[in-house]
């Protein structure tokens, strides 16, 4: 079997990132490496984990349609 080769980032949709990056701290034990705005809708954090992967929390102000798989959902973005 091959070897799967390494995630570069994970990105999760968090419905409130005031509440999610404190709880996210302190399980990972680090601090963030990004804080930003990305665009006019849309704030994400970043975190480094110590295997070279990034952990994203976005928080979009954009409501999820209904009935449809988003990236405006709480839950997994992207990977």
């Amino acid at each position: 079997m091959s070897e799967f080769p390494a995630l570069t980032h994970v990105a999760l949709t968090v419905r409130d990132l005031a509440t999610s990056v404190p709880w996210y701290e302190a399980l990972l034990d680090t601090r963030p490496v990004l804080d930003e705005d990305t665009d006019p809708a849309m704030h994400h954090t970043v975190y480094l984990l110590g295997n070279g992967t990034l952990l994203g929390l976005h928080q979009h102000d954009t409501a999820a349609p209904a009935g449809m798989f988003s990236e405006h959902n709480v839950g997994l973005d992207h990977i």
